[in-house]
């Protein structure tokens, strides 16, 4: 994914859901997720899609190399979307690499501590 003008980060986050995962892409000033990103959850599972706002809105969840749900317009489906599914392809690597402790941000959102790495 490329950022365009907006900061590609890494940092950990909550759906709304409340699951917690690995997230890779471009933040708005707010630094929330904001743009095509992934986000890998601690379960293996990876979601791949457009985040606004921090929160994922359209996309496609795959867990084990599978698809598992289709996110349109904020709401799961099991619906199959051959669009989607093209348009958000599963990602087999990670981007992940090893950081020095200046590196890295923490900060604390809803209860969740967050650590972001900035790749800028």
């Amino acid at each position: 994914f490329t950022g365009g003008s907006a900061p590609l980060v890494s940092y950990y986050m909550a759906d709304k859901e409340g699951d917690i995962g690995y997230y890779f892409g471009p933040v708005n000033i707010m630094d929330e997720a904001h743009g095509n990103g992934y986000l890998e959850y601690e379960n293996g599972s990876t979601f791949v899609g457009t985040f606004v706002k921090g929160q994922p809105v359209k996309g496609v969840y795959y867990k084990v190399n599978q698809i598992q749900s289709i996110m349109k317009d904020k709401e799961w489906t099991r619906e199959a979307d051959r669009d989607l599914q093209r348009q958000y392809p599963q990602r087999l690597q990670s981007f992940k690499r090893e950081v020095r402790s200046d590196d890295i941000e923490f900060s604390k959102n809803n209860d969740i501590m967050c650590a972001r790495f900035d790749f800028g």
